[in-house]
């Protein structure tokens, strides 16, 4: 089966483009009900591999879809057409977490603005998780960050996104942060200083006799913790 594609200028809000979206949603929906339905224990481990690649690729591209469509939604504000009192919540009533729903609303509205991300995402290059990263990035340099800088960061880090998870990714940010914006966003130590002047942490004991801790707590209080309860948990 084939899947029809959408040309770029096709605009949904003409009655043939809202016709050609409706085609490749069913057929991407006959195309994903054939997949749910393989029997993928006979494969051999390379074909089990090759395809995991390539459905992780094609995951990262629905992704940019869905964002796309948040995006779009949180513009026209659509979601109050439902009752909901903003996208975010609508967003739960189709079964995403609270926080997942404010985060993807976020990315969304950043990708309109971040297009390189929004591409590399598109084609597949970059995760969610990773495109959230660099938008994040992004959305945090000062204005005394130029433009060429700003470009020349984002592709960096869209590049290293094919050999870095989330993670190593938001560590390269970082790094890039400290070298084009010491000032502002890399500001690393009165970051440490505001996370440690921030730190909070309350143990209580509740009614049915368990205990119960709450707070926020810096990198080195964080370490302090697990170090102390990481034998408990053994």
């Amino acid at each position: 089966m084939s899947i029809t594609a959408l040309a770029p200028s096709v605009t949904p809000t003409t009655a043939s483009g809202a016709v050609l979206v409706e085609s490749v949603l069913a057929d991407l929906d006959r195309a994903l009900s054939r997949l749910n339905g393989v029997d993928w224990s006979g494969a051999s481990g390379g074909r089990l591999l090759d395809w995991g690649g390539r459905v992780s690729v094609a995951t990262s591209r629905l992704a940019a879809v869905r964002l796309g469509l948040v995006a779009a939604v949180q513009a026209a504000g659509a979601a109050k057409t439902t009752g909901a009192k903003s996208t975010a919540q609508w967003l739960r009533s189709q079964g995403t977490g609270a926080g997942a729903a404010r985060r993807q609303v976020h990315l969304a509205e950043a990708l309109v603005e971040h297009s390189a991300t929004r591409e590399g995402l598109a084609a597949g290059r970059c995760s969610s998780e990773q495109a959230e990263v660099v938008a994040g990035f992004l959305d945090g340099l000062s204005e005394t960050v130029t433009p060429q800088v700003r470009v020349v960061a984002e592709a960096d880090l869209l590049e290293r996104a094919a050999v870095l998870d989330p993670k190593g990714l938001q560590e390269a940010a970082t790094r890039w942060a400290a070298r084009i914006d010491p000032a502002g966003s890399g500001d690393l130590e009165s970051k440490e200083r505001a996370a440690r002047a921030a730190r909070d942490f309350t143990l209580y004991r509740g009614r049915d006799g368990t205990w119960r801790a709450t707070g926020q707590l810096d990198t080195e209080g964080a370490a302090f913790v697990m170090a102390a309860i990481d034998p408990l948990a053994a």
